[in-house]
């Protein structure tokens, strides 16, 4: 597995992390979504679904003040 150029690409690891944090929201595990958002966001800083992701996160958590700042920052990205 460590040949594999799929995960030295990590515009392609980071899809399909992402495509898990997704699946963490559909159970309404927000808490570990937010935690995987975060990680991308620091390997990858500035993408706009990643920011978008946490926007969305952050308002499922009723963390309104958080939501705002990555969903505005999702939309100057």
């Amino acid at each position: 597995i460590a040949q594999n150029n799929y995960f030295n690409d990590p515009f392609k690891y980071n899809y399909n992390y992402s495509e898990y944090g997704l699946a963490f929201v559909m159970c309404k595990k927000y808490a570990s979504a937010k935690r995987i958002f975060l990680e991308i966001e620091a390997d990858q800083p500035n993408t706009y679904v990643i920011a978008a992701n946490l926007g969305t996160v952050y308002e499922l958590l009723g963390q309104t003040d958080s939501a705002l700042f990555w969903l505005k920052r999702a939309v100057n990205l």
